[in-house]
């Protein structure tokens, strides 16, 4: 997919990453019907998807642009990078399906190695007590 970040810590051993990719012309109501199917009709093969590459939890959202609709996945595990990796390896039915709907709505092919743009953390900030000690905050 479009575009990948997983430098984001989430719990102790685990990372998001955010995959986003427009979604093809007319395709936008198939894609919500698509991620509905994971907790519908395909919910038991989803979980078991998500167990086997140890997914601890996913959101997704249609990101309307002037260019046209974006699906974003946010997927959180502790190797997120190895998601992609063994979706395109695998060759169970569940995974052949995911990998079908990804090309039919958003012309996204996963079934070779991800090609997918290095990126460059450009920002890197936390809430903790120890990142504000280090950035001199004040006392009022």
């Amino acid at each position: 997919m479009g575009t990948s970040i997983t430098d984001t810590p989430i719990e102790d051993q685990a990372f998001t990453v955010i995959w986003a990719a427009p979604i093809l012309p007319g395709k936008a109501e198939a894609w919500r019907r698509f991620m509905q199917a994971l907790l519908g009709d395909r919910r038991s093969d989803f979980e078991d998807a998500c167990r086997r590459l140890e997914i601890q939890a996913m959101r997704a959202w249609i990101t309307e642009t002037a260019r046209g609709d974006i699906g974003v996945l946010a997927v959180i595990a502790p190797q997120p990078e190895q998601v992609m990796v063994e979706l395109s390896r695998s060759d169970l039915a569940f995974d052949r399906w995911l990998r079908a709907q990804l090309a039919l709505l958003q012309g996204v092919d996963i079934s070779g190695p991800p090609r997918m743009p290095p990126s460059e953390l450009v920002l890197d900030w936390s809430g903790s007590a120890e990142s504000r000690e280090e950035g001199g905050e004040t006392e009022r």
